[in-house]
């Protein structure tokens, strides 16, 4: 890919803009909806348990009826836990793109989506130094992120499975000093990513060494 870094908000919203309270850790699970799969809905509910103040926040379906199922799907998880799915999760509306990125400055750790992986929203979570969590799954939707953490050379950062992610996930929400250091690491390497034209050249030289060898 060759991706241009998204501009920086001028005046970036601060999370009470989104009715999110500066004392809880917000977990970034901004990914369409349809691409959390019920077989991983527990993740969530185990996170918040081992997380003091946690919060998760995604955005909203187009659909009203396939929000609120989702929202339901999660309830007997946390429940469970003995936390109220009220009060852990927030489904915010879609937001304008300003307000989008702004978002993703207020947030403490960005949640990639297991199974199907962020490409452009890593991209823009990247883009505001935001610790992000993933598993490197078997196949290739499931390995954008990891691959972009990789690019950055902290794929010691990518969790192995389901488990490790969990663990990463809530080492990240109760240490403020690994977030600080992720996002210091994340500033100074961003540029590996963002605009890279290696891509470009590595593309160039395939469709040449193509053509040669047809000829």
């Amino acid at each position: 890919i060759y991706y241009h870094e998204p501009t920086r908000p001028k005046a970036p919203k601060l999370r009470e803009a989104f009715g999110l309270s500066p004392d809880h850790v917000i977990y970034l699970c901004c990914q369409s909806l349809f691409k959390y799969l019920p077989h991983y809905d527990h993740v969530f509910a185990q996170i918040a348990a081992e997380v003091p103040n946690a919060q998760l926040v995604f955005l909203a379906n187009k659909s009203a009826r396939v929000t609120a199922q989702f929202k339901e799907r999660l309830r007997p998880h946390l429940a469970a836990a003995h936390l109220d799915v009220d009060k852990v999760v927030r489904i915010l509306p879609q937001q304008h793109r300003e307000d989008y990125l702004s978002l993703n400055h207020a947030a403490d750790v960005y949640l990639d989506s297991l199974g199907w992986s962020g490409g452009n929203t890593t991209l823009e979570a990247l883009s505001a130094h935001l610790p992000m969590v993933t598993w490197a799954g078997p196949y290739m939707r499931s390995r954008h992120t990891s691959g972009i953490l990789t690019r950055l050379g902290l794929q010691k950062e990518v969790a192995t499975n389901v488990d490790e992610y969990i663990q990463r996930a809530v080492h990240y929400g109760n240490s403020p000093n690994k977030r600080a250091e992720l996002r210091q690491c994340i500033a100074e390497r961003k540029h590996r990513v963002f605009q890279d034209s290696d891509t470009i050249r590595g593309l160039e030289d395939f469709i040449s060494g193509a053509v040669s060898r047809t000829q």
